[in-house]
């Protein structure tokens, strides 16, 4: 069975923060303390489970029998119903930290990927789904003089996955990377992206923008969308210099064990070689830009790709690959570049068109990737940008 070790840099980054602004401050120190007591506490959470990372949690689950009380409690996503957190409170020292690692719709084949959800101060929320893919929530305005006592759900998707869609307070939310939620009942719901894409959709309307902008969505009493997303605007100073920039790694650790079959992934120190066997290329994302040809994307995610055997040796380079899985047509100026361990890249142009290839191996079993292709040579102000994974087949 693989464990998993979560190193939560998105909570060590927020803490960097708050204990640079601490100084003799009560607020921030407890801050501070509550983020390094979930860091420390939650550092083995797995897919669909939540952590008690700081006091104070009051939690409604479906099973009486189990315990959510203390710092270091774990429970499946699924016996949750309810989690209220207490908002900042300097007599007893609470202010509420839960970290959650939601599988929302990240396929079953990327072992350990993720999406962590970082509820912290007043934030009160519901699961409206299975694994909270699906959920309502609330969350305080904040105390006056404290900034870092803020109350609100920071999600990060991890890369490598493309987009990830949730659904809060009725509003869908395709994500890709960083966003900060906050909601005011009877008032509005803000999803502030700090980076990366998303697109948000209510009452039959989206809006698709980038990070370091936000958009807001009309909700009632009950927590439920009432109305469109507002056009986005730039995220206002405030909240952008108290939220920082955040990254989750997760890394998969050898193991004796198989997770549920005999084919299941496994990661080694140093440089990764795939097994030989049967592989298939499967697209994640396609994503066009505006200047693109009506339906390219669309063409390009349903075109079939066969699968492939592959003849690996000893060691693994992306070139090898190339030519193993019988690729034809390519040019002669590719030029391939091993960055980093396990990271591979390949780039080349023809007849206009520039085409630049990242791969990553997860596993001996596990690929993922990226590549864009770049028109402007050919006059089009068009860039296709697409995610994909390859993986074993036996």
């Amino acid at each position: 069975m693989q464990k998993r070790k979560l190193m939560f840099v998105f909570i060590s980054m927020l803490l960097s923060i708050s204990i640079a602004v601490a100084q003799q401050d009560t607020c921030p120190t407890l801050v501070a303390e509550a983020l390094e007591a979930t860091d420390s506490a939650c550092s083995g959470i797995g897919r669909n489970e939540a952590c008690y990372g700081n006091i104070q949690i009051t939690a409604e689950l479906g099973d009486p029998s189990l315990v959510f009380e203390q710092k270091g409690d774990v429970v499946e996503l699924t016996e949750i119903k309810r989690l209220t957190l207490s908002p900042y409170i300097e007599e007893s020292t609470a202010w509420g930290v839960a970290l959650m690692n939601v599988q929302a719709n990240i396929p079953d084949t990327l072992p350990g990927q993720g999406v962590m959800f970082l509820l912290f101060g007043d934030v009160d929320i519901s699961n409206a789904g299975d694994s909270m893919e699906a959920f309502y929530f609330s969350s305080g305005i904040g105390i006056a003089g404290c900034n870092e006592a803020a109350s609100g759900i920071l999600i990060n998707t991890p890369e490598g996955v493309g987009t990830v869609s949730l659904v809060a307070n009725d509003v869908t939310i395709e994500l890709g990377s960083t966003a900060l939620l906050t909601a005011i009942p009877d008032d509005i719901m803000t999803i502030a992206l700090t980076e990366g894409h998303s697109i948000v959709t209510a009452d039959g309307v989206s809006q698709e923008f980038e990070g370091g902008f936000q958009v807001t969505v009309p909700i009632n009493e009950d927590l439920e969308a009432i109305g469109a997303p507002s056009e986005p605007e730039p995220i206002p100073e405030e909240i952008g210099g108290v939220v920082p920039d955040i990254t989750m790694f997760i890394e998969l650790e050898e193991s004796d064990e198989d997770d549920n079959t005999a084919n299941t992934d496994e990661t080694v120190e140093g440089n990764i070689v795939p097994l030989s066997g049967d592989w298939a290329f499967t697209l994640d994302t396609v994503e066009a830009s505006s200047g693109c040809p009506p339906g390219m994307d669309a063409a390009m995610s349903s075109a079939p790709i066969p699968t492939n055997y592959v003849e690996f040796g000893d060691t693994f380079d992306l070139q090898t690959m190339m030519e193993n899985t019988g690729a034809e047509g390519l040019p002669a100026n590719i030029t391939y570049d091993n960055p980093e361990p396990n990271v591979y890249t390949m780039a080349f142009s023809q007849e206009g068109v520039t085409i630049s290839w990242i791969m990553s191996l997860q596993s001996d079993s596990l690929m993922l990737g990226e590549y864009s292709v770049d028109m402007s040579g050919l006059g089009m102000e068009c860039t296709l940008d697409v995610t994909y994974n390859i993986e074993r087949q036996g």
